[in-house]
């Protein structure tokens, strides 16, 4: 079998329509599998069930498009009602809520997720005797401001 890259889209065209001869382009063997696969795989209707797919179709969008005009003519379109530039109460009650829970929670995940926080962090969930996870005691913090002389390269 020759390369199929060279095959032409109107050798492809014959190929599928099963017009194509057998010694162009090596394709032999190819033309006969397609012929074999159509045969085995391709169903074709009963005289008339085409033509009376397309009539139901027809007749559907028919229907569909007098629905239309019966339900455009018996409705008026409503405007929606304009939408005013502040923001209603519920919402805004909802932002200010999300807003100060979004501080605490945040903190607490950077604690779950083992950040040491500062001593200024960590005071105000201290006054309210909750301990963070994953924190050390304030005498265990040590920065690190000066290396060892024996580390330097």
């Amino acid at each position: 079998m020759g390369d199929l890259s060279e095959l032409s889209d109107r050798d492809v065209d014959e190929l599928l329509a099963g017009t194509l001869p057998p010694d162009r382009n090596g394709s032999d063997g190819l033309g006969a599998f397609v012929a074999e696969l159509q045969t085995v795989y391709l169903h074709v209707p009963p005289e008339g069930v085409q033509d009376a797919h397309v009539a139901a179709a027809v007749e559907a969008r028919r229907l569909a498009e007098a629905t239309e005009r019966v339900a455009t003519l018996a409705s008026p379109i409503a405007k929606p009602p304009a939408r005013s530039g502040y923001m209603r109460r519920e919402r805004f009650a909802l932002v200010a809520v999300a807003l100060a829970l979004a501080a605490p929670l945040g903190t607490l995940g950077l604690a779950a997720a083992g950040v040491t926080l500062p001593d200024a962090v960590r005071a105000p969930f201290e006054a309210l005797g909750i301990e963070l996870p994953n924190q050390p005691q304030s005498a265990e913090v040590t920065p690190v401001t000066a290396l060892p002389l024996g580390s330097l390269p």
